[in-house]
């Protein structure tokens, strides 16, 4: 299949599932449950250690080793190690949810962007997106995969099923899947 066919079936594919609509969360308190916890106040960081669960209204994130790192008295990035970490968050439209589990979880609070590294993967509404790094605007839907060429995993991979496929291609005008 050449690379124009590709393009226009993984198009297809992801805008087969409804853009999800999520709660904005940015005045949800925070909250955090660990074994156990270490601040270091002069470097504004906050390290949870064992069985990390953090909830911030419809986020939920699961990790062994947390690391919180504060700017003006306030969380700005929470670093999460795992085997292998993962969050998941409720669409209010649709109550469908989005998944993510990678070996490492960057979640950027202000920017809301959350970034997945090493073995990582998105599942959205049954699409799954496999990569070595995965990249997630939570406010505008967005996201950027990519594989590592040191890795076994050289491609990302994107797995559709095969309802969101069939309709896709059903609802398309013929002239747009002709190639």
């Amino acid at each position: 299949m050449n690379i124009f066919k590709f393009a226009i079936l993984l198009s297809l594919a992801w805008s087969a599932t409804p853009l999800l609509s999520f709660p904005n969360d940015s005045n949800a308190a925070i909250t955090i449950e660990s074994d156990s916890a270490e601040q270091n106040e002069n470097e504004n960081v906050t390290r949870y250690i064992g069985n990390v669960s953090i909830n911030r209204g419809e986020l939920n994130i699961k990790a062994d080793l947390v690391t919180v790192k504060y700017e003006n008295n306030r969380v700005s990035t929470i670093f999460c190690e795992g085997n292998p970490s993962n969050f998941n968050r409720l669409a209010t439209n649709t109550n469908e949810e989005l998944v993510g589990i990678a070996n490492k979880i960057e979640y950027f609070i202000t920017k809301e962007i959350v970034h997945l590294m090493g073995n990582a993967s998105l599942n959205q509404n049954g699409t799954i997106i496999k990569g070595d790094t995965i990249s997630y605007d939570i406010r505008n839907g967005i996201w950027k995969a990519r594989g590592n060429s040191l890795s076994e995993r050289k491609r990302i991979q994107l797995v559709i099923p095969p309802s969101d496929f069939e309709n896709q291609l059903e609802q398309a005008p013929p002239e747009d899947i002709a190639l």
